[in-house]
């Protein structure tokens, strides 16, 4: 069961006009938001960017320094914060231990839904969505280690985390962060000629969690 100790931690964030996902984590003492670089484009390592979280029914301004991968086709980003945002659950933050067919969670806030009802249990912040699925299959893509998962993601997820429950425990191993999902091109002919669309495939492409640790020893303004 998925408790508070990530739900908690997860956030509903929006970068110009971009919104997506982000949750909280711990290095060294500080509190960090971790989301995916596509929601926020055009911008460069280091660069110190403003941006809003949503909370009693409003955007929040904020600001901090957004730092990504060497690798650009790793789609995760961290963003430094003035202050802690939420709770320090505990919260693991590891991929060793997951498995082929397990069972995982993913949270998120598709198409910006969310449940508004829980906003006054949660300092005005909004819950998220919670789904469900099984790895399906890991990957190597362009030198990227890649999560895939059998479930259904919508446009919104992006940035969430990707967890299971350690057994015997409450605890949330957080083993990724969600990118999107694998697109099913369609073709068919029309009145008008030939029609392409994509469709969701229900493969969930999840970023494998090491990235973050690279993040932060790798890049050229290391975080602290």
């Amino acid at each position: 069961m998925v408790t508070s100790n990530i739900y908690q931690r997860t956030f509903f964030i929006k970068y110009d006009r971009y919104n997506g996902t982000a949750f909280t984590f711990e290095r060294d003492g500080v509190q960090y938001l971790v989301s995916t670089s596509h929601t926020f484009p055009y911008v460069t390592n280091g660069q110190q960017i403003q941006y809003s979280i949503y909370r009693n029914n409003n955007w929040i301004e904020m600001e901090g320094h957004i730092y990504m991968h060497p690798n650009y086709q790793v789609d995760i980003c961290i963003i430094s914060l003035p202050n802690d945002i939420s709770q320090r659950h505990p919260i693991i933050l590891t991929s060793v231990g997951m498995a082929l067919s397990m069972d995982v969670y993913f949270l998120g806030f598709p198409y910006g839904r969310f449940m508004d009802v829980a906003q006054p249990v949660n300092s005005g912040y909004p819950i998220p969505y919670v789904k469900k699925g099984i790895i399906s299959s890991f990957s190597v893509i362009d030198g990227v280690e890649i999560i895939f998962l059998d479930g259904m993601n919508n446009p919104g997820f992006s940035g969430g985390p990707c967890i299971y429950i350690q057994r015997n425990t409450t605890i949330p191993v957080v083993i990724g962060i969600i990118k999107g999902y694998v697109p099913n091109e369609i073709q068919f002919n029309s009145p008008l000629g030939p029609i392409t669309y994509n469709e969701n495939s229900g493969i969930v492409d999840v970023q494998s969690i090491k990235y973050l640790d690279d993040i932060s020893t790798r890049t050229k303004r290391n975080i602290k």
